[in-house]
């Protein structure tokens, strides 16, 4: 295992052996939606700013709104609606 996260289940039956793990592209988790940043470096974002993110799957590019500290880890959840 990688560690990967993957939006599918799978499972393989051969030899009288059936075999369990995960497939799919694990892009289309990111993609589809804008993500709201909820915290950088563990401190959330100045009183009324909604830094997000996009994630262009087909691309492969992301698209970020906010000012944030360079080289900070950040957390991020899908965006509400």
């Amino acid at each position: 295992m990688t560690g990967m996260p993957y939006p599918e289940t799978v499972e393989i039956a051969t030899g009288g052996q059936t075999l369990d793990g995960c497939g799919g592209d694990p892009a289309v988790l990111l993609a589809g939606g804008e993500w709201v940043v909820e915290s950088i470096d563990g401190v959330p974002p100045a009183a009324g700013a909604l830094p997000t993110l996009l994630f262009d799957g087909a691309a492969g590019e992301v698209a970020a709104r906010a000012d944030a500290t360079a080289g900070a880890p950040a957390t991020a959840s899908p965006e509400r609606g």
